[in-house]
């Protein structure tokens, strides 16, 4: 919820009431949560009434800063933390929002926070071809994945499919081929947007020809860069660097590996995914428990002829 007023005073048995005009409220630390494609529960924490009876408390939002349109009270006119849910907010778009609070003085605002309403989740239910770009800017979900090209080696007969790498990680890759100096020893240069791109490094170097048993990684990754050393002179090196991804846009939308079915997930608890691929209904479980029973009765006849 989201009291003011004035007091008197007395004393030696006189009453003396003393009156003074409300400051504006003060109101602070708007929040955002629960956000969906059109809408959240917004936020704010009135923190003063200024010295005046509220009369209105809530939030406005908009697509510009300091939003003073799509404003609704919630319902409370105390000080303090309160929320409350708004809708109708346009998707997939750049919400700027702010609480405010009114008393006789006038209506005063928070700061701005602001966030992006989410697109809804697309579920194709049969096959689906693009024969153009496709570009998503949010996640895919998928059960497998691959490249499909006319086939290199025979283009007008055959299809050549590869599969997707896949990871519980966002991890990216990134390997080529050195040559050592004279030392033995080779310095190689990451893209100039690694460092923001990744972190928790991994790596792997390996000798070309002929074997280097005292080949090494001689400095770990620093300022996008890498050093090999104990090696021989000219000799050929391969190597591979793995990195996981810690930009603003995976660090607010992380893959959870592991999820609960149930809402806002594409199956119900108790329904698959596949379901072909299961003993889904109690015909089967029947069928299977017979199936077992009868493997086991064969195992007995068996051992007891052996006795």
């Amino acid at each position: 919820m989201c009291n003011g007023g004035t007091g008197g005073t007395g004393g030696n048995g006189s009453v003396l009431i003393t009156w003074s005009d409300p400051n504006l409220p003060t109101v602070t630390s708007p929040t955002a949560t629960g956000i969906t494609s059109g809408g959240a529960v917004l936020g704010a924490n009135v923190t003063s009434n200024g010295g005046g009876a509220l009369t209105a408390c809530g939030t406005c939002w908009g697509t510009s800063p300091s939003p003073a349109g799509n404003c609704a009270a919630e319902g409370g006119t105390a000080t303090g933390v309160f929320t409350h849910a708004r809708s109708g907010m346009p998707l997939g778009t750049l919400i700027y929002y702010r609480g405010y609070a009114t008393n006789s003085a006038g209506t005063s605002y928070s700061s701005d926070g602001n966030f992006t309403t989410s697109l809804p989740g697309i579920t194709f239910t049969t096959a689906v071809t693009v024969s153009g770009t496709f570009t998503v800017t949010g996640a895919i979900s998928k059960g497998s994945g691959s490249f499909v090209i006319d086939h290199p080696l025979d283009p007008k007969n055959k299809l050549l499919y590869h599969s997707f790498v896949e990871s519980p990680d966002v991890k990216n890759i990134y390997d080529g081929v050195t040559i050592l100096d004279e030392e033995g020893k080779a310095t190689v240069t990451l893209p100039t947007y690694f460092m923001a791109l990744n972190k928790d490094f991994r790596y792997q170097v390996k000798p070309i020809n002929k074997p280097s048993p005292n080949l090494y990684i001689e400095k770990e990754i620093e300022d996008g860069k890498f050093s090999i050393a104990g090696g021989n002179p000219g000799e050929k090196i391969s190597w591979q660097i793995t990195g996981i991804r810690h930009d603003p846009y995976i660090l607010a939308n992380p893959i959870i590996v592991e999820v609960e079915k149930g809402p806002n997930t594409p199956v119900k608890k108790g329904e698959y995914l596949y379901p072909e691929l299961y003993a889904t209904n109690s015909f089967s479980g029947v069928f299977g428990n017979f199936i077992n029973l009868f493997k086991g009765l064969i195992r007995q006849l068996m051992l007891f002829s052996h006795d």
